[in-house]
């Protein structure tokens, strides 16, 4: 992976003002990008690299049931330019030399099936604060994970919550 991070482009789109963990910031905003061939070429590495271990180890595989031989021919069937197609950009803030946020909101096709979503991660001094959310539109489905740190010098708090097709679970902490 450190391939891919080499191959990134950042482009610096100058001063912005924010919302981060409800306040109101100014922050240079950064626009990073991996570009397809990049992702492709990392995943491809990866899914080797899987494979080299499960060969050097054939103990772990036949205690799942398989074979070296049967896992080459499953990972053969990958086709890696269908898992993931188009680039890649997020959005990085920073501020006073330290990264106040990071988003990012697209539209992903893996596996030929589209896939929506919406990320963001704010940072203060004294919170954190982050959300992911997921959404299928042809299978009409959604998923949102989050969490909140609050007061991390001090008496430290949080929530975290899923979200699925409108029913929420709640995870507090104190």
């Amino acid at each position: 992976f450190e391939t891919l991070w080499d191959n990134v482009s950042v482009d610096k789109k100058g001063k912005k003002k924010i919302e981060v963990n409800g306040e109101t910031v100014k922050a240079t905003k950064y626009v990073v990008t991996v570009e397809e061939e990049d992702i492709e070429k990392a995943v491809q590495n990866a899914l080797e690299g899987v494979l080299e271990m499960a060969e050097e180890d054939e103990a772990m595989l036949e205690e799942q049931g398989l074979s070296a031989e049967d896992l080459e021919l499953l990972m053969s069937q990958f086709d890696v330019k269908s898992l993931i197609t188009g680039d890649f950009s997020f959005n990085v803030y920073v501020k006073d030399d330290k990264v106040v946020k990071i988003e990012a909101s697209d539209t992903a096709t893996i596996m030929y099936v589209k896939l929506d979503y919406d990320f963001y991660l704010d940072i203060d001094d004294n919170n954190i604060s982050c959300e992911l959310s997921l959404s299928v539109p042809m299978a009409e489905t959604s998923v949102k994970f989050g969490f909140f740190i609050n007061d991390l010098k001090g008496n430290t708090n949080g929530q975290f919550y899923v979200t699925a097709d409108d029913e929420t679970y709640d995870l507090s902490f104190d």
